[in-house]
């Protein structure tokens, strides 16, 4: 397909949530349909934030918390944390006389453990398969009000990250690097948002997180699509450029070029670029994504919905498993998210909600092709609980014939994984969150093959 007709399309369609498991390369691992991804959440930004967004009380006392918690990233698709949601939150004062130079800082430390509880003496290809420190994830996000210098309504921001994990032929490499820097600005009051830098884009489209919550929404499989087509994810951020233009009743488009991470995930990256300051790595080329929605969130008199579909087209070339060669490569995406429920007036977050996903890429170019996803999930459910989260997601990933005959030849591998993650994330503390759950997967890898995987999750998140 030309390239101009193949991103039209890929522009024009549809999916969802993206993970960790390298991109589309000829090393590509044997996947773990229990791998599970943390996405960092977002900012507070003027038009729609994610609709379904927790709600926590801001700490009491003196701080001045409404202008603090403006400090947060911005530009994500959903709602970075709030500063007063932080186990330091204004201890010593340091965080105001900080914020009073436009100084923003949040330290976050998520981390998760995985066990599968059924008996199983094949190689430990999965995470679960003996008991698996799967991820974690160790960032500090610091950011500058420019607005202290005159400059309104824009943001200097630098992330630090470390990755780590007890399993890295399947959960990729452990690294420190810096994982974002650059600029955001608002313009005409909000309609207009650009942001300029290194980042990563796995937190600027799709939405993946379940109820926009870092701390509590990323416990579980997701998909893999976005990041098999190049987007930065987890601390790899990439040269980037995103424009968003916000108009009524929530309406949205955003569109961004950056620099694809290479074929191979972050294991290519970080051998080229184990700082994250380059800006040219070999084997990655320029990467096309358009997003539109309408992202309404919830009120004293409307319930939170969210619908988004978008396209990425990437220029890099990618191994093409039917064929032979390189191809460029491209996917579609769709997701949406609705509050059925709206108990309470006064915390308009709180509720049931439902969504679902769904993730297309070509079967030639890439060894996982379609992703679907339906949750369920509810917020503040339990009196007196207002951001506790209780989930259950449900997914299917198809995993490309051309791909599993070239890179396993001859041996019998496995067309697909379902998996089923049920979780209760509990808000022990200002800034503490402790999220067991339990989850299945049917053909947890597609080599070698192994039996259904019953596995017992726990996450525990520290902001600090």
């Amino acid at each position: 397909m030309p390239r101009l007709i193949a991103y039209a399309v890929s522009s024009l369609a549809i999916a969802t949530p993206g993970i960790v498991l390298g991109q589309n390369a000829q090393d590509v691992p044997p996947p773990s349909a229990s791998v599970q991804t943390d996405r960092d959440a977002a900012p507070d930004r003027q038009p729609p934030t994610a609709p379904a967004a927790a709600e926590v009380p801001d700490a009491s006392g003196d701080t001045d918390w409404d202008y603090i918690n403006t400090l947060g990233h911005k530009g994500w698709a959903t709602p970075f944390p709030k500063m007063s949601d932080t186990a330091l939150r204004d201890v010593g004062g340091v965080r105001s006389a900080l914020a009073d130079v436009g100084i923003g800082f949040l330290g976050l430390s998520k981390n998760t453990v995985q066990y599968n509880v059924r008996d199983y003496n094949g190689p430990a290809k999965y995470n679960g398969k003996n008991p698996t420190y799967s991820t974690g994830i160790q960032s500090l996000f610091l950011t500058f009000d420019t607005g202290k210098l005159g400059v309104k309504d824009g943001q200097i921001f630098l992330t630090l990250a470390a990755i780590t994990n007890g399993l890295s032929v399947v959960n990729g490499p452990r690294y420190a690097r810096i994982g974002g820097l650059g600029y955001y600005q608002k313009l005409a009051n909000g309609a207009v948002e650009i942001k300029a830098g290194y980042f990563d884009n796995a937190q600027e489209y799709v939405g993946t997180a379940i109820a926009g919550s870092l701390a509590s929404g990323t416990l579980g499989p997701q998909a893999r699509i976005p990041v098999q087509l190049g987007f930065g994810y987890n601390g790899v951020g990439t040269p980037a450029i995103n424009i968003r233009l916000n108009g009524k009743n929530g309406l949205y488009t955003k569109f961004g070029v950056q620099r694809a991470v290479p074929p191979g995930g972050a294991t290519s990256e970080i051998a080229f670029n184990d700082t994250g300051l380059r800006f040219s790595v070999r084997d990655a080329k320029a990467l096309f994504v358009d997003e539109i929605g309408i992202n309404q969130p919830a009120t004293a008199t409307s319930k939170s919905s969210w619908f988004r579909a978008g396209g990425i087209y990437n220029t890099t070339r990618y191994r093409n498993y039917r064929k032979g060669g390189t191809s460029e490569n491209w996917g579609v995406y769709a997701a949406f998210d609705q509050q059925l429920t709206q108990p309470d007036g006064d915390a308009p977050a709180k509720g049931i909600y439902v969504g679902g996903s769904a993730n297309y890429a070509p079967p030639q170019q890439n060894l996982f092709s379609q992703y679907y996803e339906g949750r369920v999930y509810g917020i503040g459910l339990i009196p007196g609980r207002p951001s506790d989260l209780a989930s259950f997601v449900a997914t299917y990933n198809s995993i490309s014939r051309s791909a599993r005959e070239v890179l396993q030849p001859g041996r019998a591998t496995e067309p697909y994984t379902i998996t089923g993650t049920a979780s209760y994330s509990y808000h022990f503390a200002p800034g503490f969150y402790v999220q067991p759950g339990l989850g299945f997967a049917i053909k947890p890898a597609y080599y070698p093959k192994a039996p259904v995987a019953l596995n017992a999750y726990l996450s525990i998140a520290l902001l600090l």
